[in-house]
């Protein structure tokens, strides 16, 4: 039979604690300046995860990882993760909608909030906890091919009036950010 209860949070509790722990060990790691502005400038590379999950994914991959996403998220793509692949372990958000009253901003209960008249209550998502899932690296999947980013076409005609003498310091403006 399954796992009880207990021994499922013992373990999501054991998991979690093993996470934060590679990310201490990795910000630890870094002594240099230089050395933080490689690991930032990698964890840029996976824009569209917290910089703890980026941290997460680069130490599990030894750096390999290139395109990393969820078991859910290749098969929408035509793709799946191959038999035996082990994931990597990221910080998922546990989100909890909660119903407020529109004019006090006050939290109401659900049964609060069904009493009241539509309109009264407006519902915000919070972010309660984290817990662990798995993403997949590209190089673990196989499949359709993925679509490609279109390639960049030069414009055709001439340069805004004052433009081309404006771009080298909007482009150091950038930069400096």
């Amino acid at each position: 039979m399954g796992a009880s209860r207990d021994e499922y949070l013992a373990r999501q509790r054991q998991q979690l604690e093993d996470l934060h722990s590679i990310i201490a060990d990795e910000i630890n790691r870094v002594s240099t300046g230089a050395e933080w502005q490689d690991m930032v400038r990698t964890a840029a590379k996976f824009h569209q995860y917290s910089f703890r999950n980026a941290l997460l994914i680069l130490v599990q991959s030894h750096g390999k990882a290139t395109l990393p996403a969820s078991y859910t998220t290749w098969k929408k793509l035509n793709r799946y993760v191959r038999k035996g692949e082990k994931g990597l372990r990221i910080l998922a958000p546990v989100i909890r909608r909660s119903p407020f009253d529109r004019e006090t901003q006050q939290r109401l209960t659900k049964d609060e909030a069904k009493k009241r008249p539509p309109g009264s209550v407006i519902w915000r998502s919070d972010v309660v906890s984290v817990k662990p899932v798995s993403v997949f690296d590209v190089s673990q999947t196989e499949g359709k091919p993925l679509p490609q980013p279109p390639e960049p076409v030069f414009l055709e005609g001439g340069v805004p009036d004052g433009l081309q003498d404006k771009l080298p310091s909007i482009v150091l403006l950038s930069l400096e950010c």
